[in-house]
Order: structure tokens, then sequence, then C-alpha cells
């Protein structure tokens, strides 16, 4: 929780708003959120055909997009979104522009697997699938070698620093 920002405050409701007032709303809402980037991306793979850009859309789709995300409809994706290899890509590229590691890993693992392109939008979901469980099989490696599962009881030990991006957590 907390107090919405002073920002959001002065925004009139959602049914009020004009399509400007809509489109910055949802640019901000993505450049503050990463749940609610998310949140757009899986909304528009459902029901634009992917057509991401705000300003695009009516100013009856954004109102009804920023409902749903005030029910919590669309506040996750679900495994059924994933299998779409586009807006699986889009999660993966996302990835890549907060954590370095994972730029590093994708781009040895696609080297490593024929795939062409940097880009994981262009490749299939089985490809990026593929990516994920080679990941995280190697990660499981590295924690089962340094300690991270004593006894398959989670971690203990040989994790690392435990900050909010690094170790094991709690």
């Amino acid at each position: 929780g907390g107090p919405p920002p002073a920002a959001a405050s002065s925004r009139p409701p959602i049914e009020e708003a004009g399509h400007e007032e809509l489109v910055q709303q949802i640019k901000d809402l993505q450049r503050s959120d990463a749940s609610m980037k998310v949140a757009w991306i899986s909304y528009c793979a459902a029901k634009a055909a992917g057509k991401r850009d705000p300003s695009v859309h009516e100013v009856e789709f954004l109102r009804a997009f920023l409902v749903s995300v005030g029910l919590g409809s669309y506040a996750s994706i679900g495994a059924g979104d994933l299998q779409d290899s586009s807006t699986l890509g889009e999660l993966w590229k996302e990835a890549q522009k907060v954590s370095p590691g994972w730029r590093r890993a994708w781009s040895a693992y696609r080297s490593c697997n024929r795939g062409r392109d940097n880009d994981p939008t262009k490749h299939s979901a089985d490809f990026l699938v593929g990516a994920l469980d080679f990941m995280a099989q190697a990660a499981n490696m590295i924690l089962m070698t340094q300690g991270g599962f004593k006894g398959g009881k989670g971690c203990g030990g040989g994790c690392g620093s435990r900050g909010a991006y690094g170790g094991c957590g709690g």
C-alpha cells in the first residue's frame, strides 16, 4: 500500500479522463511498475493482437485496461499467455534490460543453439522455454555444488548475498 502519488490524485477519474490522459496514465504506469508493464503486454496480447502503443487504442479499450488492473484480473501473466512466443519474447526482452547476467546467459544459449537473432521475439516459444529450462538447470547445479540445497530443503550456506537481488532471500 500506502497513499497514491500526488500526481495520480490530480488525475480525473478513469471514466472522465480523455484519450491523452488515459494514454499518459498507462505510459506512466508502465514506466513506474514492471508488473504494470507486464500486465499491459499481456492485455494487448489477449485483446489487441499485440498492439502495445496506447495511443493507437480507443478510449474504451484504455479504460477497460485500467479497470481490469484495478480489479487485478491482468495483474499477473497467466501460463496460457506464455505459450505465445511474442508474449514470452517481450518478457524475455524486459529481463535483458534489467539483468546483465540474464542478457549474457541468453546470448550464450542462443549462440550455442544456433539461434541467429538476438531478439527473443524472433524465436519460437519452444526455443525460449528450452533456454529457460537450460538456465534453470545451470542455476540449480551451481546452488547444489555450493551447498544451496542442503537435503533438498531450500537454502543453507553457499547462496551468496541475501540482498534484494542476490542470494536466496529470507
